[in-house]
């Protein structure tokens, strides 16, 4: 597996202990609440290497405030703490946090982008 591979895994298990997770994309039949994430890498060749943690929570629901008590869940779980593997570590410092408005009124959807750091830890394996 690549050091994304092993990020993206890291991250999943990290956020899936605050609520259901799923990298790039949910199932189409995913249940609500749920989190979608992805990493947009900054930097080149740098270690650490530097991006985004977008995360995404989803909910059905009449109001923002399932869909805003998870993200502050995240939020208070990642922000400033180091989490690590055997093959790769990171850490999140906060960014930005919006709500993302959809055509269907219940969808309820809020975006948090998180700086992130990360690194190879163990084999080099790309």
């Amino acid at each position: 597996m690549t050091t994304s591979l092993y990020l993206r895994d890291l991250i999943a298990q990290t956020l899936g202990e605050v609520c259901q997770v799923y990298p790039n994309e949910a199932p189409e039949l995913a249940e609500y609440p749920y989190a979608v994430f992805n990493v947009q890498t900054l930097t080149g060749d740098e270690i650490p290497k530097a991006g985004y943690l977008e995360v995404n929570v989803w909910d059905y629901y009449d109001t923002h405030s399932r869909a805003e008590t998870i993200l502050d869940k995240i939020e208070a779980k990642i922000k400033n703490n180091y989490f690590a593997s055997d093959r790769v570590a990171f850490r999140a410092f906060y960014g930005t946090r919006q709500h993302v408005e959809d055509a269907d009124k219940n969808i309820k959807r809020i975006q948090e982008k998180f700086i992130i750091r990360w690194n190879e830890r163990g084999g080099n394996e790309q």
